[in-house]
Order: C-alpha cells, then sequence, then structure tokens
C-alpha cells in the first residue's frame, strides 16, 4: 500500500541503466578460456582474463510526496561461468531511499543496495563493500560541516568454512553459517587538500550465530558450529584519501586493518566474511590505484597492492602478498586504441613448510579494442585479446591455475574477443 502511494505521487520518469560483459575465447591447451591468479587471491587482473559472462540492469523511480523526496531501485543481475553453473538469475539491489526536506540533504534508506562501495577497477576488487548482496538500513550525508557522517547496520551470514562431510540436510547446514550484525560509521568528504577528500570508517562484526540443538557431525548439542574460539566482535577500520584532477584522472590511496572474521573484506555478500574467525585471523593492506589521461592519447592506470595476512596455526599461518599492475592504452582515433596490460603478484607464505617456496605469477595482455570516445572508463569497448601468463613451481603446485587446464605446466596462454559496456 506504501508502495502504491509513492507510485501515484509526482513520479518521475523512469530510469534505466546497466552493465554487461561477455567473451569468446580459448585457451592454448584446448578448450575454453582459461583465467589466471594465483590460488588464495583475492582477485586477478580482469583485462583477457574474465572467465564469465555478467548482466545487470537497474530500473530507478523517485518522486515528492509532500516534503519527502523518494526513490526505488532495482537491479536483477545474471552470473554464468564459462565453465556453466552459475546463476542465471538473481538480485543485487533493490532498495529504498527517503530524503526529508528539513534534514538538510540526509536521507534514511533500507533494503540490499550498491552503497559507497570502493573498488580497484582493473582487478574487480571490492575492498570495502559490506551492503552488497546484505539486508541493511541507514542513514547518509548527515551534514557535519567538516565532511558528511552516514551511519548503517548490515546482516551478514559469512560463508561456511567448517562443514561436516556428513552433513546434507540444507535447513542443518544453514546453522553452520556464521550470522553477523555489521554496524557501520563513515565519515567522508573531509576536505584536505586542493581536490582531495578523506573518507574514514569502521565497521564491527559483531557474531550472532545459532547454537546447534541437535548434534551435527563431530559438533554436540549446544556447541557453536563455527567454533568456540570464534571472534565475537571483528573490527574493519578504512583510512582512505581521493585526489581528483590529478594527471587527468584521479589517485587513491587506502589503509585498512580487519580483525576475526573481517580480516577478509572482499568481494561482497557472504564470501567477504570469514565464518569462524578468531581473534589470530587478522590482515592490514595497503592500497595505491591510480588512473590518469595526461594526454588526449594516452590513458591507463597504477595499481600497487600490499597485504599481510595472518591466520591460526604455527605453519603457513598467513602470506604477505605483494601485487603490482601498469594498464597503459594509446588512443590512434577516437574509436580506436591498444591496451597493454602486466600485472605481477607473489606470496611470501608465512612459516612456510621446509622445501615449499613462494607462489608467483606474471600475466600479461595485448588488446587492440574498438571504443567509442576517449579515455580510460569510457565504454563500450569491443576488445581482442591475447594473454600470456607464466609462474613459478610453487605456484603449479596447486594445479589449480587457469582453471586446471595446464596441470603442472608453468606457463599458458588465452585468447578471444570480449565486449563490456554499462550505460
Amino acid at each position: 500500500m506504501a508502495v502504491a502511494v509513492l507510485l501515484a505521487s509526482s513520479a518521475s520518469a523512469l530510469d534505466f541503466h546497466g552493465y554487461f560483459r561477455d567473451s569468446a575465447a580459448f585457451n592454448s591447451e584446448g578448450g575454453t578460456q582459461a583465467c589466471f591468479g594465483l590460488p588464495g587471491s583475492d582477485f586477478k587482473a580482469r583485462i583477457g582474463n574474465e572467465c564469465d559472462r555478467y548482466l545487470e540492469f537497474a530500473f530507478g523511480e523517485g518522486g515528492k510526496y509532500e516534503k519527502i523526496d523518494w526513490r526505488l531501485e532495482f537491479m536483477p543481475a545474471s552470473y554464468v561461468p564459462a565453465t556453466g553453473g552459475g546463476n542465471p538469475f538473481f538480485v543485487q539491489q533493490m532498495w529504498l531511499g527517503l530524503k526529508f526536506a528539513d534534514w538538510d540533504g540526509a536521507q534514511v534508506w533500507a533494503g540490499r543496495r550498491y552503497w559507497k562501495r570502493h573498488d580497484v577497477h582493473s582487478l574487480d576488487w571490492f575492498y570495502w563493500n559490506p551492503a552488497q548482496g546484505n539486508p541493511a538500513v541507514g542513514v547518509e550525508d548527515v551534514n557535519l560541516g567538516f565532511g558528511k557522517l552516514a551511519v548503517s547496520a548490515f546482516r551478514i551470514d559469512a560463508a561456511v568454512d567448517v562443514t561436516p562431510s556428513d552433513t546434507t540436510d540444507d535447513e542443518t547446514s544453514d546453522l553452520l553459517k556464521g550470522t553477523y550484525l555489521v554496524p557501520e560509521v563513515r565519515i567522508y568528504d573531509i576536505r584536505t587538500n586542493r581536490n582531495g577528500t578523506l573518507e574514514v570508517g569502521v565497521d564491527l562484526g559483531i557474531a550472532y550465530d545459532q547454537k546447534l540443538t541437535v548434534p551435527v557431525g563431530e559438533f554436540a548439542v549446544g556447541d557453536h558450529a563455527l567454533g568456540p574460539d570464534r571472534a565475537g566482535v571483528s573490527p574493519l577500520f578504512t583510512v582512505q584519501h581521493n585526489q581528483g584532477k590529478f594527471l587527468g584522472g584521479s589517485n587513491t590511496l587506502v589503509f585498512q586493518y580487519g580483525s576475526g572474521a573481517f580480516a577478509k573484506e572482499s568481494g561482497d555478500g557472504p564470501g567477504q566474511l570469514i565464518a569462524g574467525g578468531t581473534s589470530d585471523h587478522k590482515q592490514w593492506r595497503i592500497i595505491e590505484h591510480l588512473v590518469v589521461n595526461p594526454m588526449r592519447d594516452v590513458s591507463g592506470a597504477l595499481v600497487l597492492v600490499y597485504q599481510d595476512i595472518s591466520t591460526p596455526g604455527t605453519v603457513s599461518n598467513g602470506a604477505r602478498i605483494f601485487t603490482g599492475e601498469l594498464r597503459p592504452s594509446y588512443h590512434f582515433n577516437d574509436w580506436f586504441k591498444f591496451t597493454l596490460d602486466a600485472f605481477y603478484q607473489t606470496a611470501s607464505i608465512k612459516n612456510a613448510p621446509s622445501g615449499t617456496g613462494s607462489p608467483s605469477l606474471l600475466k600479461l595482455t595485448a588488446a587492440p579494442t574498438l571504443v567509442l570516445g576517449r579515455g580510460y572508463y569510457t565504454r563500450p569497448e569491443l576488445r581482442l585479446f591475447v594473454t600470456y601468463a607464466s609462474w613459478n613451481d610453487a605456484a603449479a603446485a596447486s594445479g589449480t591455475i587457469g582453471g586446471g587446464a595446464f596441470g603442472t605446466d608453468t606457463s599458458g596462454a588465452s585468447f578471444g574477443v570480449q565486449v563490456e559496456t554499462w550505460f
């Protein structure tokens, strides 16, 4: 009934926008496209290295009811990996926002939303994104004078990291998921220098998992399925500086520290938390993301990431991971450019067993591209690409690089065509 009232009130025209990508590609060993990334890494370089089809359409409607500006948004999506399976239909966004005339621009909102999420585009890596895929409620854009305040709360059902082998009942398996209440406070748009702003935030993952009332596998009546040592409160601290109008683009420098369930925070939905995260799970990381367009014919990006990860145990109990990527493009005219991508990642395993090395991977892509316009973020793009990757024996030992297409080899390639656009 309330929605009907809103829709009947001075509604604006329906907004429509979206995004999709798809590819037709093969690998050098035969078969479908292979994509290259280190086992256990949160991300890989995406250009010439995306083995999936993804589509999302957003429908938005807004209007005014008395002294309230309102907005509804609905976004269905589809994700299918090259190997099949996936989720052909799901909902990414479905939320309502209300902005009251007396609130000086502040808005209250609820639902599932792409809300102030931060990512490194060339890695398709969302390093601060607690709302996406999770039910949430919040208030945003509260004017503090020196910046703006947002206060929100999410429920995140963390991914299962402990599943008894004899559990087959779906309802019982649900009890093994970690449920977290996540309040968040962030202050943003804090002016620091010319064209520069600061954003700071604190997220707290408060464990609210259910005690089992029936024996499940190795767990007894009354046990916490995620273990008695899991952290009751898991903090994530983020400090981010954004510099606009820099070399024709922008620069973002980020520091994050998380522990317990928030020692991961990567991607969206349940996968960004560690279900049974304990006080021994920790991570701090520094992210440098530079996008430039210094002259009409040149654009590109530089990415540097350092992660220090600690996990429980005394052997292989974490890693120090360094990632570097350079992605320049030269625009021959308004509709054709040539893009190169060089990506390197290495992981130094903490307390690694004797005789094991540090996994590393180098990925190179060349992509002549049809594009409608100039600039790093200009789309649509239709890319022909050739991707070559090499990795060391320590990485090859997993047998999973390139989806297992290369076995214990230490190099491989893929080639094909990809279309990507947003609108």
